[in-house]
């Protein structure tokens, strides 16, 4: 994180945007896998309740949001979904393994790998 806010700072107008992207892409993939976890411990009448749901939901969803929206004014959108879906990609899937304890199937290994190899292509070409 302390990584992708130095770039910011070093990088040109477009590739800030699309950092933005990314980070709020993160920022709202860790809110969806941490909300997993928390809806498969607890019932739904519990769950309304509970501060951690509302906490997860406004901090990790509403800036994600919020970021990608900012990238969007900015930056052509086909760009911003591309790094978006990339970085949440990279997101879930080390932390669903990681808190979640899952795997990845054979096709869902290949998207992934075709969205990265999208977004390796796209900076190349921004920059």
């Amino acid at each position: 994180m302390l990584f992708a806010i130095f770039l910011i700072f070093c990088v040109g107008e477009i590739m800030k945007y699309l950092i933005y992207a990314a980070i709020g892409s993160a920022m709202y993939s860790l809110c969806i896998v941490l909300l997993k976890s928390l809806i498969s411990d607890l019932s739904l009448e519990v769950l309304i309740l509970n501060p951690l749901f509302l906490f997860v939901n406004i901090t990790f969803g509403g800036i994600g949001f919020l970021l990608n929206q900012i990238s969007i004014k900015k930056e052509k959108a086909s760009h911003v979904w591309l790094v978006s879906n990339s970085a949440g990609a990279v997101v879930v899937i080390l932390s669903s393994f990681l808190i979640l304890k899952e795997s990845m199937s054979v096709s869902e290994m290949i998207g992934f790998f075709l969205m990265i190899f999208a977004s390796l292509l796209l900076i190349k070409k921004v920059k």
